[in-house]
């Protein structure tokens, strides 16, 4: 285990090992801020879709409660007329 290691701090230590951690970091590092950037942006989307939603559940429930109160009123009209 130890001989792994010490194999391992040379390479680190290395031209080839440096050039390795530099080429890692540089590829992940813009990888990393699109993941960052594309979550915050699907975050602000879904929080809109989801708002949309809201808003299109509430006016069809609003036309349905008018829908009822005039109904309603229709019934309460029709009976008052027929006695």
């Amino acid at each position: 285990m130890l001989r792994w290691r010490e194999r391992w701090s040379r390479f680190l230590w290395s031209i080839s090992g440096r050039l390795l951690l530099v080429m890692l970091l540089i590829s992940l590092l813009p990888m990393g801020m699109v993941v960052l950037y594309n979550q915050a942006e699907s975050a602000e989307m879904m929080k809109r879709l989801e708002i949309d939603a809201l808003q299109l559940l509430a006016i069809g429930k609003a036309r349905s409660l008018d829908r009822l109160f005039q109904d309603a009123l229709n019934d309460a009209l029709y009976s008052g007329q027929s006695q």
